[in-house]
């Protein structure tokens, strides 16, 4: 007997009221006696389940039933409230409910963990932002916005919404854009007017997985040195396994990146601590555009 099934199970009937005996086993990738199985297991444990049979029948929860806390273990409690934690500084609803899952799993607040996503310029209007997603997300209201993308071209897009990611330090949108016909994904931070709009959606959908530049697209092998001045962003940027010192103290970095605008900008985010030793294509690049900003600032 797998618990997390029993979970999957429980879940399931929860969202969808009734479902067959078959539907499950397809779903779960068990056999029907498996799940006829699990459904005793269940009954067992006092979970209110019962099976109607005949044509529409199948098996049900009993209504307003509540997931109870004894059928999680103390871990599994632990990680709810440290997922729930985690969520909170983002919506002022998560502070209350944290507090009452506190309480009825009888766990005081010990503080030995604190997870704060918010940025620390964040202002109202970026709140704002996120709880009109989240609502969008949780509601299936398709919404509208302009986009700025990374080269600074500005579209508009009518999207439906996946759902919120973070990752890397940023919040990014998961969504299908009904102009491209296919999944999207937009920073959080690019995205202005924002406005749901009076259409919705029934489907759920399954956009891919956020890929990391480095897998998203091939790069180029990049030999660097900066200052130890800066030793803190390239620490808190890059494995420390990347990284080695010169004579000096200096920091050296090989890095495999793709060559495109984004790349420059941030290279010269360094300033003057930063050489690029290798390629020397990237490194007579790197002089172009800093003489260009010289030229512009003189």
């Amino acid at each position: 007997m797998s618990v997390n099934r029993l979970f999957q199970i429980i879940n399931i009937l929860m969202e969808k009221e009734t479902v067959t005996a078959p539907e499950l086993a397809k779903q779960l990738e068990v056999s029907v006696r498996t799940i006829y199985r699990d459904i005793d297991s269940l009954s067992m444990a006092g979970i209110p389940v019962y099976t109607v049979q005949g044509k529409g029948g199948g098996i049900s929860l009993l209504q307003h039933f509540v997931l109870n806390k004894a059928l999680l273990s103390e871990q599994e409690q632990e990680q709810i409230l440290m997922a729930v934690k985690s969520i909170s500084p983002t919506s002022s609803e998560m502070d209350s409910l944290l507090l009452k899952m506190k309480a009825l799993f009888h766990k005081a607040d010990t503080n030995w963990i604190e997870v704060d996503l918010s940025s620390w310029y964040e202002d109202a209007e970026s709140k704002e932002k996120f709880n009109i997603l989240k609502d969008a997300v949780l509601q299936h209201r398709i919404i509208s916005f302009s986009y700025t993308s990374g080269s600074g071209v500005l579209t508009k897009r009518i999207v439906k919404p996946a759902k919120l990611v973070f990752k890397s330090s940023s919040w990014y949108l998961q969504a299908y854009c009904l102009e491209r016909q296919d999944y999207r994904t937009f920073k959080l931070s690019r995205i202005s007017g924002l406005e749901l709009t009076d259409g919705c959606f029934a489907e759920t959908l399954s956009p891919p997985q956020i890929d990391s530049f480095s897998s998203a697209r091939s790069g180029v092998p990049i030999k660097l040195r900066i200052s130890k001045t800066l030793g803190y962003r390239i620490y808190d940027e890059f494995d420390h396994r990347m990284v080695s010192t010169d004579q000096n103290g200096d920091l050296l970095l090989t890095i495999e990146m793709p060559e495109d605008t984004w790349l420059y900008g941030y290279l010269l985010s360094f300033g003057s601590a930063l050489e690029v030793l290798e390629p020397e294509h990237i490194r007579r690049r790197l002089a172009e555009e800093s003489q260009k900003i010289l030229q512009k600032n003189q």
